[in-house]
Protein backbone atom coordinates (compact mmCIF):
# COMPACT_ATOMS: atom_id res chain seq x y z
CA UNK A 1 0.00 0.00 0.00
CA UNK A 2 3.03 2.30 -0.17
CA UNK A 3 3.99 2.10 3.52
CA UNK A 4 7.37 0.71 4.51
CA UNK A 5 7.48 -1.94 7.22
CA UNK A 6 3.84 -2.96 6.82
CA UNK A 7 4.25 -6.35 5.11
CA UNK A 8 2.93 -9.36 7.02
CA UNK A 9 5.25 -12.34 6.61
CA UNK A 10 2.86 -14.87 8.18
CA UNK A 11 0.20 -14.45 5.48
CA UNK A 12 0.04 -16.08 2.06
CA UNK A 13 -0.64 -13.27 -0.38
CA UNK A 14 -1.97 -13.46 -3.91
CA UNK A 15 -2.55 -10.69 -6.42
CA UNK A 16 -6.21 -9.72 -6.16
CA UNK A 17 -8.52 -11.64 -8.54
CA UNK A 18 -5.69 -14.01 -9.57
CA UNK A 19 -3.92 -17.09 -8.23
CA UNK A 20 -0.52 -15.40 -8.66
CA UNK A 21 1.40 -15.68 -5.41
CA UNK A 22 3.48 -12.91 -3.86
CA UNK A 23 6.38 -13.20 -1.42
CA UNK A 24 7.55 -9.99 0.22
CA UNK A 25 11.12 -9.42 1.32
CA UNK A 26 11.92 -7.88 4.67
CA UNK A 27 13.48 -4.64 3.44
CA UNK A 28 14.69 -3.51 6.87
CA UNK A 29 16.73 -6.68 7.48
CA UNK A 30 17.79 -7.01 3.84
CA UNK A 31 19.11 -3.44 3.80
CA UNK A 32 20.80 -4.02 7.15
CA UNK A 33 22.65 -7.02 5.75
CA UNK A 34 24.20 -5.36 2.73
CA UNK A 35 24.46 -1.77 4.01
CA UNK A 36 24.95 -1.78 7.76
CA UNK A 37 26.00 -5.21 9.03
CA UNK A 38 29.11 -5.15 11.20
CA UNK A 39 31.04 -8.05 9.74
CA UNK A 40 32.88 -8.69 13.00
CA UNK A 41 29.72 -8.62 15.13
CA UNK A 42 27.03 -11.11 14.01
CA UNK A 43 25.19 -10.61 17.33
CA UNK A 44 23.84 -7.32 16.01
CA UNK A 45 22.07 -9.23 13.24
CA UNK A 46 19.92 -11.07 15.77
CA UNK A 47 19.14 -7.82 17.55
CA UNK A 48 18.06 -6.29 14.23
CA UNK A 49 15.69 -9.18 13.53
CA UNK A 50 14.27 -8.97 17.06
CA UNK A 51 13.79 -5.23 16.78
CA UNK A 52 11.90 -5.68 13.49
CA UNK A 53 9.40 -7.95 15.31
CA UNK A 54 7.95 -9.36 12.08
CA UNK A 55 10.35 -12.16 11.18
CA UNK A 56 10.78 -14.30 14.28
CA UNK A 57 9.36 -17.36 12.52
CA UNK A 58 10.38 -16.76 8.92
CA UNK A 59 12.79 -14.21 7.50
CA UNK A 60 12.77 -13.41 3.78
CA UNK A 61 15.76 -11.38 2.60
CA UNK A 62 16.78 -10.46 -0.92
CA UNK A 63 19.70 -8.57 -2.39
CA UNK A 64 21.85 -8.41 -5.51
CA UNK A 65 24.35 -11.27 -5.44
CA UNK A 66 27.29 -8.92 -6.06
CA UNK A 67 26.75 -7.52 -2.57
CA UNK A 68 28.03 -10.83 -1.19
CA UNK A 69 31.76 -10.24 -1.35
CA UNK A 70 32.06 -7.81 -4.26
CA UNK A 71 30.64 -4.51 -3.02
CA UNK A 72 31.39 -5.55 0.56
CA UNK A 73 34.36 -7.92 0.81
CA UNK A 74 33.74 -10.33 3.67
CA UNK A 75 29.96 -10.19 3.51
CA UNK A 76 29.96 -13.58 1.75
CA UNK A 77 31.63 -15.23 4.76
CA UNK A 78 29.35 -13.31 7.15
CA UNK A 79 26.30 -14.52 5.21
CA UNK A 80 27.53 -18.11 5.20
CA UNK A 81 27.96 -18.00 8.98
CA UNK A 82 24.38 -16.78 9.37
CA UNK A 83 22.71 -19.39 7.18
CA UNK A 84 24.68 -22.23 8.78
CA UNK A 85 23.99 -21.02 12.33
CA UNK A 86 22.20 -23.60 14.47
CA UNK A 87 19.34 -21.18 15.05
CA UNK A 88 18.58 -21.01 11.33
CA UNK A 89 16.90 -23.52 9.03
CA UNK A 90 16.87 -22.46 5.40
CA UNK A 91 14.02 -23.37 3.08
CA UNK A 92 12.83 -22.75 -0.45
CA UNK A 93 10.38 -19.96 -1.20
CA UNK A 94 7.81 -22.50 -2.40
CA UNK A 95 8.00 -24.47 0.87
CA UNK A 96 7.77 -21.27 2.90
CA UNK A 97 4.76 -20.15 0.87
CA UNK A 98 3.04 -23.53 1.24
CA UNK A 99 3.42 -23.45 5.05
CA UNK A 100 1.51 -20.19 5.42
CA UNK A 101 -2.00 -20.87 6.70
CA UNK A 102 -3.59 -17.44 6.52
CA UNK A 103 -4.47 -16.12 3.07
CA UNK A 104 -5.21 -12.63 1.82
CA UNK A 105 -5.43 -10.95 -1.60
CA UNK A 106 -3.41 -7.81 -2.23
CA UNK A 107 -3.06 -5.08 -4.85
CA UNK A 108 0.56 -3.88 -4.69
CA UNK A 109 1.21 -0.30 -5.72
CA UNK A 110 3.77 0.44 -8.42
CA UNK A 111 7.13 0.41 -6.65
CA UNK A 112 10.67 -0.98 -6.68
CA UNK A 113 13.02 -2.38 -4.07
CA UNK A 114 14.31 1.18 -3.58
CA UNK A 115 11.07 3.19 -3.56
CA UNK A 116 10.61 5.67 -0.72
CA UNK A 117 7.24 6.65 0.72
CA UNK A 118 7.54 10.27 -0.42
CA UNK A 119 8.31 9.11 -3.97
CA UNK A 120 5.16 6.98 -4.01
CA UNK A 121 3.09 9.90 -2.74
CA UNK A 122 4.54 12.01 -5.57
CA UNK A 123 3.71 9.37 -8.19
CA UNK A 124 7.41 8.73 -8.80
CA UNK A 125 7.72 4.99 -8.07
CA UNK A 126 10.80 4.40 -10.25
CA UNK A 127 12.78 7.51 -9.31
CA UNK A 128 16.17 5.89 -9.93
CA UNK A 129 15.32 4.77 -13.45
CA UNK A 130 12.40 6.73 -14.91
CA UNK A 131 11.56 9.86 -12.95
CA UNK A 132 9.21 12.44 -14.46
CA UNK A 133 11.32 15.14 -12.81
CA UNK A 134 14.56 13.98 -14.47
CA UNK A 135 15.17 15.41 -17.95
CA UNK A 136 18.03 12.98 -18.62
CA UNK A 137 15.78 10.02 -17.84
CA UNK A 138 13.14 11.34 -20.21
CA UNK A 139 15.71 11.71 -23.01
CA UNK A 140 17.13 8.25 -22.32
CA UNK A 141 13.69 6.71 -22.71
CA UNK A 142 13.10 8.73 -25.87
CA UNK A 143 16.29 7.13 -27.21
CA UNK A 144 15.05 3.69 -26.14
CA UNK A 145 11.76 4.30 -27.95
CA UNK A 146 13.58 5.41 -31.11
CA UNK A 147 15.82 2.32 -31.09
CA UNK A 148 12.96 -0.09 -30.35
CA UNK A 149 11.02 1.46 -33.23
CA UNK A 150 13.91 0.53 -35.52
CA UNK A 151 14.01 -2.96 -34.00
CA UNK A 152 10.29 -3.42 -34.65
CA UNK A 153 10.70 -2.36 -38.28
CA UNK A 154 13.68 -4.63 -38.91
CA UNK A 155 12.95 -7.76 -36.90
CA UNK A 156 13.84 -9.87 -39.93
CA UNK A 157 17.43 -8.60 -39.59
CA UNK A 158 17.77 -9.46 -35.90
CA UNK A 159 20.43 -12.01 -35.12
CA UNK A 160 21.56 -13.38 -31.77
CA UNK A 161 24.49 -10.97 -31.49
CA UNK A 162 22.26 -7.94 -32.07
CA UNK A 163 19.65 -9.21 -29.61
CA UNK A 164 22.38 -9.69 -27.01
CA UNK A 165 23.68 -6.17 -27.68
CA UNK A 166 20.17 -4.77 -27.23
CA UNK A 167 19.74 -6.63 -23.93
CA UNK A 168 23.03 -5.22 -22.63
CA UNK A 169 22.16 -1.70 -23.78
CA UNK A 170 18.81 -1.84 -21.97
CA UNK A 171 20.38 -2.79 -18.63
CA UNK A 172 19.20 -0.61 -15.75
CA UNK A 173 22.63 0.80 -14.87
CA UNK A 174 22.46 3.42 -17.61
CA UNK A 175 19.33 4.90 -16.02
CA UNK A 176 20.39 4.37 -12.39
CA UNK A 177 23.58 6.38 -12.85
CA UNK A 178 21.55 9.19 -14.43
CA UNK A 179 19.24 9.60 -11.44
CA UNK A 180 21.51 11.99 -9.50
CA UNK A 181 19.60 10.73 -6.47
CA UNK A 182 22.43 10.78 -5.58
CA UNK A 183 24.10 8.47 -8.10
CA UNK A 184 25.65 10.01 -11.21
CA UNK A 185 28.28 8.88 -13.70
CA UNK A 186 28.38 10.66 -17.07
CA UNK A 187 30.70 8.05 -18.62
CA UNK A 188 28.30 5.19 -17.89
CA UNK A 189 25.25 7.17 -19.05
CA UNK A 190 26.82 8.04 -22.41
CA UNK A 191 28.28 4.55 -22.88
CA UNK A 192 24.84 2.95 -22.59
CA UNK A 193 23.42 5.56 -24.96
CA UNK A 194 26.13 4.70 -27.50
CA UNK A 195 25.34 1.01 -27.14
CA UNK A 196 21.69 1.72 -27.92
CA UNK A 197 22.63 3.77 -30.97
CA UNK A 198 24.92 0.98 -32.18
CA UNK A 199 22.00 -1.48 -32.15
CA UNK A 200 20.04 0.68 -34.57
CA UNK A 201 23.09 1.05 -36.81
CA UNK A 202 23.51 -2.74 -36.98
CA UNK A 203 19.98 -3.21 -38.27
CA UNK A 204 20.54 -1.43 -41.58
CA UNK A 205 18.04 1.26 -40.63
CA UNK A 206 16.89 3.81 -43.19
CA UNK A 207 18.48 7.25 -43.33
CA UNK A 208 15.45 8.72 -41.57
CA UNK A 209 15.54 6.09 -38.83
CA UNK A 210 19.25 6.58 -38.24
CA UNK A 211 18.73 10.35 -38.09
CA UNK A 212 15.97 9.97 -35.48
CA UNK A 213 18.16 7.73 -33.32
CA UNK A 214 21.13 10.07 -33.74
CA UNK A 215 19.05 13.07 -32.62
CA UNK A 216 17.87 11.16 -29.57
CA UNK A 217 21.44 10.10 -28.74
CA UNK A 218 22.84 13.61 -29.14
CA UNK A 219 20.08 14.99 -26.90
CA UNK A 220 21.15 12.62 -24.11
CA UNK A 221 24.86 13.41 -24.50
CA UNK A 222 24.30 17.17 -24.72
CA UNK A 223 22.05 17.26 -21.66
CA UNK A 224 24.55 15.24 -19.64
CA UNK A 225 27.26 17.77 -20.51
CA UNK A 226 24.94 20.66 -19.73
CA UNK A 227 23.96 19.22 -16.33
CA UNK A 228 27.59 18.82 -15.35
CA UNK A 229 28.65 22.26 -16.59
CA UNK A 230 25.72 24.11 -15.01
CA UNK A 231 25.92 22.40 -11.62
CA UNK A 232 22.50 20.80 -12.08
CA UNK A 233 23.89 17.43 -11.01
CA UNK A 234 25.21 18.73 -7.70
CA UNK A 235 22.01 20.68 -7.10
CA UNK A 236 19.88 17.59 -7.67
CA UNK A 237 22.15 15.46 -5.48
CA UNK A 238 22.10 17.95 -2.62
CA UNK A 239 18.34 18.36 -2.86
CA UNK A 240 17.95 14.60 -2.54
CA UNK A 241 20.49 14.15 0.24
CA UNK A 242 19.46 17.12 2.42
CA UNK A 243 16.43 15.52 4.13
CA UNK A 244 18.25 12.19 4.54
CA UNK A 245 21.31 13.70 6.28
CA UNK A 246 23.40 10.69 5.27
CA UNK A 247 23.10 7.78 2.85
CA UNK A 248 25.16 4.64 3.29
CA UNK A 249 26.54 3.16 0.07
CA UNK A 250 26.62 -0.54 -0.75
CA UNK A 251 30.40 -0.66 -0.48
CA UNK A 252 30.49 1.03 2.91
CA UNK A 253 30.93 4.70 2.02
CA UNK A 254 28.65 7.48 3.28
CA UNK A 255 27.10 10.30 1.24
CA UNK A 256 25.88 13.58 2.69
CA UNK A 257 24.62 16.80 1.10
CA UNK A 258 27.92 18.57 1.73
CA UNK A 259 30.49 15.77 1.63
CA UNK A 260 30.98 12.61 -0.35
CA UNK A 261 32.99 9.80 1.24
CA UNK A 262 33.74 6.94 -1.12
CA UNK A 263 34.91 3.46 -0.10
Amino acid sequence: KGTLGAANFSTRHTIENTTFGVVWRNRAVSDYLFLHAKLNDPKEFWLTVAHDRRSDEALVTAMDVENLGHHRPGLDAYWQNLVTDGRVATTTLSDYYARLSREAPCSPVAASWASQEDELRNNDPYALWKSPSNAVHQLQWALVDAVLSVVDQHRHSLDTATEDALDRALASDGFWWASAQPWWDATIIVRFARQLRAVAEKLCATKEERAAVERAYQAVAATVREWEASGAVAQRQNSYLAPHQRIRCMAGGILTSTKKTTP
